[in-house]
């Protein structure tokens, strides 16, 4: 009779240790070489802080052109009233006279509205830019027209010119300025129209 055979169990199958794991995908940074990621990156900071750098200087260049008009704008300002004094000093008639004055009142004031825009650029009352040159051939007309009595319709000749003038200024200005100034030109535009006779005529 045959020896009797003990079963034989399976083996527990160790074959999945000996089976490398799949690596896993890894992320796209992960296989970028890291050199040119390195570089990639310095050449985004750079142009980040160029283009930082353009925008400021561009802002920059922006507002002191604004601060240049506004000197302009002050400097109109005193001149027109430099004429209308001359005006109320040699009118021949009293609307005329009454008109120089108003004409010089009014620009005195918008003078100072001016004055307080500049002060928030970091413009002083006595910076020696707003120091206009006195228009001489405004001078020479009135003298040569109080010698003929002309003077009346030469003053308002000059006058209206040279507010006409400023209006243009002040649009230019307008549109470049912030919204403070924007209300500020307003004003001083509607100002420059009673001072041409406009608001009268329209009503």
């Amino acid at each position: 009779m045959p020896p009797t055979q003990t079963p034989q169990k399976d083996s527990p199958d160790y074959d999945f240790i000996l089976q490398a794991e799949e690596p896993m995908p890894k992320h796209w940074t992960t296989r970028v070489n890291k050199n040119r990621l390195i570089i990639f990156m310095i050449i985004f900071g750079f142009a980040a802080v160029m283009l930082t750098l353009v925008l400021s200087s561009m802002n920059a260049q922006k507002n002191e052109a604004q601060t240049q008009r506004l000197i302009e704008i002050a400097q109109m300002q005193q001149e027109i009233s430099r004429v209308a004094a001359l005006g109320a000093e040699g009118a021949q008639k009293p609307a005329v006279k009454d008109r120089a004055e108003a004409i010089q009142k009014g620009m005195d004031e918008s003078a100072k509205a001016t004055l307080s825009l500049l002060a928030s650029r970091g413009v002083s009352a006595d910076d020696p830019r707003l120091n206009g040159e006195d228009d001489t051939s405004a001078d020479e007309a009135l003298t040569s027209a109080s010698e003929f009595a002309t003077f009346d319709k030469t003053f308002d000749k000059l006058i209206d010119a040279k507010i006409v003038s400023y209006q243009r200024a002040l649009l230019v200005a307008e549109g470049a300025g912030n919204s403070g100034e924007k209300a500020q030109f307003q004003q001083a535009y509607s100002e420059a129209d009673s001072m041409l006779g406009l608001v009268d005529e329209q009503q």
